[in-house]
């Protein structure tokens, strides 16, 4: 996930301000990047029930909390949270932006723009390439945390 804002994105940005790739080109590469990495909201569901079922597992009173007296709920319930945070979190920062980006891939090159498909969107598109570098590198952030909380509690 975050190879996209530390690689992908940067080098999009770049094509474009250093090579003069046209928006329309940019928005197409982002836009058939992200349907081959893009996120998997059911293994993102899968990782936050299972740290769910592992916090509920460790509640104070139940026989693994009896029987594993040092295991804490508190990382795997923090790491759950973190993790479902990530669905929400991309529909409400980052899905806006990816049909911003799709909608210039589809639309910059209709009858009447310039057969380059450059036009005031240059400014735009670098500005939601770095937002969504940006957004998409909270969203890293928020699975190395989770996932370093539940290393820790495994551990």
């Amino acid at each position: 996930m975050a190879a996209l804002s530390l690689i992908s994105v940067p080098a999009l940005m770049r094509s474009q301000s250093e090579d003069h790739v046209a928006p329309v080109d940019v928005a197409r590469s982002f836009k058939r990047i992200l349907e081959k990495g893009g996120m998997n909201p059911p293994l993102i569901a899968l990782v936050a029930c299972t740290n769910g079922y592992l916090a509920w597992s460790y509640r104070p009173g139940s026989w693994c909390q009896r029987a594993f007296p040092d295991v804490d709920m508190v990382p795997y319930l923090a790491a759950a949270a973190l993790t479902f945070s990530i669905i929400p979190f991309t529909m409400v920062a980052i899905i806006p932006i990816n049909k911003a980006m799709g909608q210039k891939a589809e639309g910059l090159r209709k009858p009447g723009s310039t057969s380059s498909g450059k036009s005031s969107a240059t400014d735009d598109t670098q500005e939601l390439l770095g937002k969504w570098a940006v957004r998409n590198g909270v969203r890293s952030l928020l699975a190395l945390v989770a996932a370093a909380l539940t290393l820790r509690a495994v551990l």
